[in-house]
């Protein structure tokens, strides 16, 4: 598995995963589409409310992507924010791997 660093905007990606961190005090990523926007308002809503208690995973066709993966800190509350991604990360390579998804893209600031 080849990893890298990429600074294109969420648009102008071409992947098979997509993975966003979602957390209730940190905003990890910008997103700009307005139909992610919404999905991920409607997912941090349910993460929050406890009536999401796994991570969202799902086709989608938006950006360059194939697939989206949502992970939100709620999930995990034994470890602190950084120790979670930490986590997250693996979790969302083991998807990719059990996936046959070579390319993974985790939307970061950076």
């Amino acid at each position: 598995m080849k990893f890298e660093v990429n600074s294109a905007s969420p648009e102008k990606l071409s992947t098979d995963l997509l993975v966003i961190f979602l957390d209730k005090e940190l905003q990890l990523s910008t997103v700009e589409d307005p139909k992610l926007v919404s999905l991920l308002d409607n997912l941090k809503s349910g993460f929050e409310q406890k009536t999401l208690k796994r991570e969202y995973f799902s086709r989608w066709a938006e950006l360059g992507s194939k697939h989206i993966l949502v992970f939100h800190s709620a999930l995990n509350n034994s470890y602190n924010t950084w120790e979670k991604i930490k986590i997250f990360a693996a979790r969302a390579v083991s998807w990719g791997s059990d996936l046959s998804l070579p390319e993974i893209t985790f939307l970061l600031n950076g």
